[in-house]
């Protein structure tokens, strides 16, 4: 399951959500992908498409991946 940041901007708070691979080495260099959800969804609930979690797991890639939540108001 992916891990919940929140910062502040603009004094706006902004949530993003971060996944690594289970037995992350701290030495190696990693992939880092940022998933953008489409229309009406957030970052949280975008891990739960079939899509993500295959590309994640099938080839497995090794990569540390991010979801912003975007507010409604943009």
């Amino acid at each position: 399951m992916p891990i919940r940041h929140v910062l502040s901007y603009n004094g706006d708070e902004r949530e993003y959500f971060i996944q690594h691979p289970r037995n992350i080495d701290p030495i190696k260099t990693y992939l880092l992908l940022i998933v953008v959800h489409g229309g009406g969804g957030n970052g949280k609930f975008h891990w739960l498409a079939n899509g993500i979690k295959k590309a994640m797991k099938d080839p497995p890639i090794d990569a540390i991946m991010g979801t912003p939540s975007y507010p409604k108001k943009y």
